[in-house]
């Protein structure tokens, strides 16, 4: 996987980051992790440090460190998505932005392209994330996840009927996705 340590080091490091992390140190835990940078030799223990920092909420470290894994193995679009998320939540749009371009040329499976259509609504992008949404819906058009995010990117866009439609289909294809059931209950009270 493109998150696991390449080196055993970072791995025992990462371990017990985590263990400080868990235990309501998350100082402590950055601290350790910045300790770890110096010694992490592959994307894998970069990928692997920089999803630590985002769950650690340093989204500006994570960036950096996702994104220099992405650059070792330009192909792999799950780094780039995360890379982007980081980038958004440090709020680095430009950052952002060119990581969800490099991504782009990438081929992307339907999990990839959700990803980035959520990424390009969070970015502004509405028209691009209508456009990837519409693609999932039209080849899946029973999963409800793709239905649902559709409906609230709708609602966003004001397009009620679209999104009424979507998140009553999104409730149909799956009763037991709670989104779905989500913006059902948001779009009747409005």
């Amino acid at each position: 996987s493109a998150m696991t340590p390449d080196s055993p080091g970072v791995r025992a490091g990462l371990a017990a980051a985590n263990v400080l992390a868990r235990a309501g140190f998350p100082t402590a835990a950055g601290t350790l992790a910045d300790v770890l940078e110096p010694f992490s030799r592959g994307r894998g223990d970069l990928a692997a440090i920089g999803g630590f920092r985002l769950r650690n909420r340093e989204p500006g470290k994570a960036a950096d460190f996702l994104r220099r894994a992405a650059l070792m193995e330009p192909g792999d679009p799950s780094l780039w998505l995360m890379s982007a998320r980081a980038s958004i939540q440090a709020g680095d749009k430009k950052s952002a932005a060119d990581d969800l371009r490099s991504c782009r040329e990438l081929t992307l499976d339907q999990e990839d392209l959700a990803r980035l259509a959520v990424l390009c609504q969070d970015l502004g992008d509405r028209v691009q994330a209508l456009a990837l949404l519409d693609k999932l819906v039209a080849e899946h058009p029973d999963r409800a996840r793709f239905l649902s995010d559709r409906a609230v990117l709708h609602s966003l866009l004001g397009h009620r009927k679209d999104a009424w439609r979507d998140a009553k289909a999104a409730a149909v294809a799956d009763p037991a996705f709670l989104p779905a059931a989500k913006a059902l209950i948001a779009l009747a009270d409005t």
